[in-house]
């Protein structure tokens, strides 16, 4: 799979890096606007979050498309990534059968390491999770199979203090 021309393991790695550098840093301010040399106007935020809402309203959990879109939008600056981080967060699920994608489990499975380990980014990205849910885990005739990772992912929930519903 890949996204545009980047293979998706470059963009992931891209986007954890950007993830990590704005999690140690806390702190955004608005968006920076040039046209080569020249300093142009700033964007008041309340624009850039008009955008973001209208982009994919806040009320309503992010599409795979717009997971995408949002991951994509962290990457451009320190105040989109404090805006998009929490929505691409917000709400997590576990899949037990990814239907042959690798990268999409290995990623999830380092994350829930790293939210037991107390490690970042992973545990910083834990704190946005509001909702977890887990899907597809039990096939009748490989129903051990995935127990491990349940239990992998059972405890990284134990783990994020902001879930609401799970």
């Amino acid at each position: 799979m890949s996204l545009g021309q980047v293979p998706a393991s470059s963009y992931v790695t891209t986007l954890f890096k950007s993830l990590l550098r704005t999690i140690m840093i806390f702190s955004w301010s608005t968006p920076l606007r040039r046209n080569g040399q020249t300093d142009l106007p700033l964007i008041p935020n309340e624009i850039y979050l008009h955008i973001f809402e209208c982009i994919a309203p806040a009320d309503q959990p992010l599409s795979d498309q717009y997971v995408e879109t949002f991951s994509a939008l962290a990457l451009v600056c320190r105040f989109f990534c404090s805006v998009a981080l929490p929505r691409i967060f917000e709400r997590v699920t576990f899949l037990g059968y990814t239907d042959g994608d690798s990268t999409l489990a290995s990623r999830k499975t380092e994350w829930a390491r790293q939210i037991l380990s107390n490690t970042e980014p992973g545990k910083s990205l834990a704190l946005y999770v509001k909702v977890c849910t887990f899907r597809c885990w039990f096939e009748e005739d490989e129903a051990e199979l995935p127990f491990p990772f349940a239990s992998l992912y059972c405890q990284a929930i134990a783990r994020m203090s902001n879930i609401q519903k799970s």
